[in-house]
């Protein structure tokens, strides 16, 4: 058994991605089991109402290291698609951002700080979140959010991508971040890095252009939870930080999560008490 990380690079320290935590190893020598992670219940549904409707199918091709001819689309037929409106509101607020990394956007620009509250306020009501903030007051809960978010530059890196300091691609773990660039003609997708069929998790190889910018970056090692909303990944990052979940290292996963009727595994970074970075872990 082995992890197949979703990151952009595979080197401790190289990276936004390399987190040192507490869990050095993905499996458990002694039962050659899955790992025994923390679990984090009824986080998101099936039946909540912020997916997109029907869903989105994802295109399976050959490996990377095959012969074969790619077009560059990662999704199937998109038409029919109906996106909830925080959807392409994210999207907005993305093709705003300075896709360099580490980037403080949110303080630099006081509008963009306006309408990213704005955008927090309205996930609010989504189901993940009402679930993961009910014990906060009404007055309180985007405070809270920000908290979790904005002050370690997560909320840029893990649902809208940035530039990493190596020239890859950073972050990025959104799946309609991937979606709505591919639409524009700003993302190439190369191959697949696993042969895992994996119905929820694409781990892939492409190239991003970032708004504004003329140039393709790479991704050598991605992928994001294929329908996992936006309101969704929010309430992951904050149970995570709520239960005092220790971050995990390179290759490793921090906690599960239950997610519209499975469990899925992730990665987790924390700087300052906030998230640094998130994403999901396929295993076989």
């Amino acid at each position: 058994m082995r992890a197949l990380l979703l990151a952009s690079c595979l080197v401790v320290g190289a990276c936004r991605e390399s987190v040192i935590g507490t869990y050095p190893d993905l499996w458990m020598p002694e039962d050659g089991g899955l790992p025994r992670r923390p679990l984090l219940t009824d986080v998101c549904r099936e039946d909540d109402d912020d997916l997109v409707t029907p869903s989105v199918g994802l295109r399976r091709v050959a490996l990377c290291n095959d012969v074969a001819d790619v077009d560059g689309t990662m999704f199937v037929d998109k038409r029919g698609a109906v996106f909830p409106p925080e959807y392409r509101a994210l999207h907005a607020l993305c093709a705003r951002m300075n896709p360099a990394s580490k980037t403080t956007d949110w303080i630099a620009d006081p509008t963009l700080a306006e309408d990213q509250r704005a955008f927090f306020t309205s996930v609010l009501t989504r189901a993940p979140l009402a679930r993961a903030l009910a014990d906060v007051s009404p007055d309180e809960r985007v405070a809270a959010l920000e908290a979790a978010w904005l002050p370690a530059n997560g909320f840029e890196h893990v649902l809208c991508g940035e530039i990493a300091p190596d020239g890859s691609v950073g972050g990025m773990h959104v799946w309609s971040e991937y979606f709505f660039a591919e639409q524009e003609g700003r993302a190439d997708y190369e191959c697949a890095t696993t042969a895992l069929e994996d119905p929820d998790i694409a781990t892939v190889r492409y190239r991003w252009k970032p708004p504004g910018r003329t140039d393709f970056f790479e991704k050598p090692i991605g992928g994001f939870h294929v329908s996992m909303s936006p309101a969704c990944t929010l309430a992951v990052g904050y149970r995570a930080l709520k239960e005092n979940i220790s971050p995990s290292m390179v290759g490793g996963v921090a906690f599960r999560a239950e997610l519209y009727g499975r469990e899925i595994y992730f990665a987790l970074g924390i700087t300052a008490g906030a998230v640094l970075t998130q994403y999901p872990v396929a295993i076989r």
